[in-house]
């Protein structure tokens, strides 16, 4: 690693050292001959930020150049008199001032570039063979450009939430660390994983999260603990823009693992210029609000939550010259988290570097170091959590719930490091105007250190004990792309591509765990009296390649045909190759003769294609478990086996439009999907009679879904002094279980949503009697049917600027685990029967039938009866999980550069994070967006389980350019 840090920063020295030897003798030439020079800065409209690589020239010269990192330009040897300077860059409207020159000295021109509502010819690389405009592409692309983000971004995540349409970004937690499950259109699968392939700079990021920090030999106590992001490890003031690929039709050159969708992160290049420096701090403070009832509303957790303070800072620097550019950032966090113990500290460093030795030839480096070091309280549903035990208190895993007792707990330490490497090496090759050829070249390196330490004398574990875990995970990607168009006439053009991609993912785990240890003090598993070692490890291939045409007419009619062929090593032996076609089609109906040009630019698009998802690595290999057996080792069966176990199938329909009228102030897009999924992976039961009693997944299901994604964006004022933006986007997705293949399973049933949850529904439930039954009843879907994104802008007067985003979920149920357990057990009862209690307290009634029932009970509705006493139904809490939530304010002011000296801009702001939000009025729990498991990729079941939610935080943000 310090040899690969020493190469970045020597080629990132040699690169700056380049630009004024390159062409600091020419420039300074043509500077002394010219009369005059035209200056300037380049800023996106709406935020204020610097925007690099826009096109600055003379209108009727030769004279032009590309602005820097900080946004900055200078043209040299114009003439006196009048010009017009243009500004340009795809994604934004081009921009025209008239400037009077002098004979000598200088004339400033800035821009302020707006962004181009429905930008056609706009550059998109995911979901493609190769670079291709917008107005070529027959399927839905979300892209988010970080300049015009205004906000400060906590993390890639953060940045994602209630932004694309049919995607949901939601955190399991206020641990500190804890990753966030996404999901794009649903569930794709019902037991493979469900998070989209991630790529950066176009490497293949490792396929899993970090995995939970728990021994295998470990007490079942401290079983719970966060599951960390790979996506946490990347800086996103590195990012330049993220691309989003939805369903199937768009995935296809993406093969086997794509049908969940694809995220492809482009992180900053620098360009030629100045070296331009860019710092930036955050200071932020996070806190809990209320998540209780009227009566308890942080749920008597006030003595073990604190105000967490967090800070980061910044620094990169960019330039170069025409033939080497180079960026390189690094970064530090330091912040704690609202309970106890929460630490985290990441340091992070990024080199890209962008070098073209010939004019047909450019070579990119990318790399990225991180490590993130994690101390955490316990937390989650485990007899050890700080939140379980005072919840459910005075019923406990430590007798009394005194506030002595519960900081018993505290003794326990948790630690884990996070450490991350990715490299990528690409060449593109045009050997001819019409041919080009790009070789890429990836490796990501994932590893986690952990430990769980009891000390002597601990409370449920006298004797004491560790854990140490190492856990690494390491995935190679080669890939190559090649293109070549051909134009027999003026009006028709095709491009012809192909390609392959070899992917290889290898990951190794090693477990130990000892228990009595010698005395106090901080022991390590070395000391302990009995110890034991697990390990283990897997590996898959899958390596794929692809054909594409693309036919263009007149520039505005488009069709796509495309063909992916994979294999891989998780498929049986007896499968063979799956193959992945895709057919897609785009109208530029707005470039016809005939369109008003009052409507300005519109496009018709639709698609149809396949992607995959591959089952684990040794769901097709019969498998076996080493044992013991009267004292003598054996093999235990394990796995059955399915020598003919392949890959799922989905294909999807796409179809829709995207418009922008009345210059830009109005854009609307609109897409319509359906996705059928076949040969879909259940976990089917076998006889026991094979000797082999786990599930053996089976290509039996078949699976559908459809849905629409719109969003719609109003100037509704736009002038010298103010300007309002709103807009929203809305996503709906129905899920439907088509078949089982005649296999019978409890949650997935033919004609429901897939999965659905299923339990005791009281048919009687507002009625003031004892609650009616309808038992093993259909309650509905796990994932939300309907998401809405409000989002508005207000650009004020002094380059104030005010941003707010919300999101709302609807449709989804789940299940409140912990309640149901603490109205068993009381005699508190949980935080939904509060109010209840008021009526007739806990003690007071047992349940629906107690014989001694109080006069009172018949103002208590069947629905409390059935859930908040003693005899209470287990399977009677599912509740709605509809939710709205202000998911971040923002103002942003600019500071005068000249109280900074030598900064060329300066910005403040100050952001809140889920500062607000609202229920449906029969949730009854803490949080609706607390949902699920700790294992993000995999999670299919909305069950609410014993955690803090995600806390509110205000982060104060100070960027300086120089």
């Amino acid at each position: 690693m310090r040899r690969l840090l020493a190469v970045v920063l020597a080629a990132t020295l040699l690169a700056s050292g380049a630009a004024p030897l390159a062409a600091g003798a020419p420039a300074w030439l043509r500077w002394q001959q010219a009369e005059a020079r035209v200056i300037g800065r380049v800023v996106d409209a709406r935020t204020n930020a610097p925007l690099s690589s826009v096109r600055v020239y003379v209108v009727g010269t030769e004279i032009g150049v590309l602005t820097n990192a900080d946004g900055r330009y200078e043209l040299l040897g114009v003439a006196a008199g009048t010009h017009d300077v243009q500004a340009q860059r795809i994604g934004y409207r081009r921009s025209t001032q008239t400037v009077d020159v002098p004979s000598s000295g200088v004339a400033t021109v800035d821009f302020g570039l707006g962004e181009q509502a429905l930008a056609l010819e706009q550059v998109v690389v995911t979901g493609t063979s190769s670079q291709a405009r917008r107005r070529e592409v027959g399927n839905s692309i979300a892209q988010i450009n970080l300049a015009s983000v205004a906000e400060p971004t906590k993390s890639v995540e953060t940045l994602l939430q209630a932004r694309v349409p049919g995607m949901t970004v939601d955190f399991g937690g206020a641990t500190i660390g804890q990753g966030a499950t996404i999901r794009v259109r649903g569930n794709v699968s019902l037991s493979q994983s469900n998070q989209p392939l991630v790529y950066v700079d176009g490497v293949r990021q490792t396929a899993n999260n970090y995995p939970r920090n728990v021994s295998q030999g470990g007490s079942t106590f401290n079983a719970a603990q966060v599951e960390a992001s790979p996506l946490a490890d990347i800086d996103p003031g590195d990012i330049d823009r993220v691309e989003v690929i939805r369903g199937a039709a768009a995935a296809t050159l993406y093969g086997t693992e794509a049908a969940a969708g694809v995220i492809e992160i482009f992180t900053k290049h620098g360009t030629a210029g100045k070296t331009a420096f860019t710092f930036q701090t955050n200071q932020g403070i996070s806190w809990m609000r209320p998540y209780g009832s009227d009566v308890r509303p942080l749920l008597n957790m006030e003595p073990w939550l604190k105000q967490a303070y967090g800070h980061s800072e910044a620094l990169s620097v960019s330039g170069g010259s025409g033939q080497a550019q180079y960026y390189l950032s690094a970064g530090f966090d330091d912040k704690d988290g609202v309970l106890p113990q929460d630490h985290q500290r990441r340091y992070s460093m990024r080199g890209n570097l962008t070098l073209q030795p010939l004019t047909n030839l450019t070579l990119h480096w990318n790399s990225l170091v991180s490590k993130n070091d994690l101390a955490m309280s316990p937390d989650g549903n485990s007899g050890e959590s700080i939140f379980f035990n005072v919840y459910r208190s005075p019923v406990t895993a430590l007798g009394a719930a005194t506030p002595e007792n519960i900081a018993k707990l505290l003794a326990r330490q948790t630690t884990q490091t996070d450490d991350r490497l990715i490299v990528g090496a690409s060449a593109t090759w045009v050997p001819f105007g019409w041919m080009s050829h790009t070789f890429t070249f990836g490796y990501d390196r994932a590893a986690m250190s952990g430990e769980v330490f009891h000390p002597y004398g601990f409370v449920f574990q006298p004797t004491g004990d560790v854990s140490d875990l190492d856990w690494r995970s390491e995935t190679v990607t080669l890939d190559y792309a090649g293109s070549a168009e051909a134009q027999p006439t003026n009006d028709f053009k095709a491009t012809f591509s192909v390609g392959g991609q070899l992917v290889n993912t290898a990951d190794a785990r090693v477990d130990g765990y000892g228990r009595g240890l010698p005395g106090p003090g901080k022991q390590t598993l070395s000391r302990a009296a009995e110890r034991f070692v697990f390990s283990g490890g897997q590996e898959v291939k899958t390596g794929g390649f692809f054909l594409q045409s693309l036919l263009a007419l007149k520039d505005r009619y488009f069709l796509t045909g495309g063909l992916r062929v994979d294999g891989s090593s998780a498929f049986g032996s007896s499968f063979g190759l799956q193959a992945y076609p895709k057919l897609s089609a785009s109208y530029v109906i707005s470039d016809e003769p005939f369109w008003p040009g009052t409507l300005a630019t519109a496009k018709l698009r639709a698609a149809y294609g396949f992607a995959g998802r591959a089952p684990g690595v040794f769901d097709a290999v019969r498998t076996w478990n080493a044992g013991a057996f009267a004292g003598q080792t054996a093999f235990l069966p394990d796995n059955l086996g399915n020598r003919a176990l392949g890959p799922e199938k989905s294909g999807e329909l796409e179809v829709g439009f995207d418009a922008a009228a009345r210059d830009d102030r109005l854009s609307l897009t609109f897409t319509y999907y359906h996705r059928h999924t076949v040969d879909a992976l259940f976990a089917v039961p076998q006889p026991a009679s094979t000797g082999f009693g786990a599930a053996q997944l089976e290509n039996v299901g078949e699976l559908s879904a459809n849905g629409i994604e719109a969003s719609l964006e109003a100037t509704v004022l736009r002038g010298s002094w103010l300007t309002l933006d709103l807009g929203s986007t809305i996503s709906t997705n129905h899920t439907k279980v088509l078949s089982t293949g005649g296999v019978i399973f409890y949650n997935i049933v033919a004609g429901q949503p897939a999965p659905v949850w299923r339990g005791a529904k009281v048919t009687n439930r507002d009625a003031f009697a004892d609650p009616v039954y309808e038992l093993d009843a259909f309650i509905g879907s796990t994932v939300p049917t309907v998401i809405i994104d409000p989002f508005i802008t207000l650009k004020l007067p002094r380059g104030l600027l005010l941003t707010a985003r919300g999101e709302y979920q609807g449709g989804a149920w789940g299940q409140d685990f912990p309640s149901r357990l603490v109205a068993q057990r009381g005699p508190r009862g949980p935080v939904g029967c509060d109010d209840v209690y008021k009526i007739v307290p806990w003690a007071s009634y047992t349940g629906p039938g107690d014989p001694n029932a109080p006069a009172a009970i018949s103002q208590v509705r069947a629905l409390d009866r059935a859930r908040c006493y003693k005899n209470a139904r287990s399977d009677v809490w599912f509740m709605p999980l509809d939710f709205f939530k202000l998911r971040e304010v923002t103002v942003q002011a600019p500071i005068p550069t000249r109280f900074i000296p030598r900064a060329t801009s300066a910005f403040a702001s100050l952001s809140f994070y889920n500062l607000w939000r609202w229920t449906n009025s029969e949730f009854a729990s803490f949080d609706p967006e607390l949902i699920g498991s700790r294992d993000n990729v995999n999670q299919l079941f909305s069950s609410i389980t014993d955690q803090l939610p995600p806390p509110a935080t205000a982060t104060f943000s100070l960027k300086l350019t120089f």
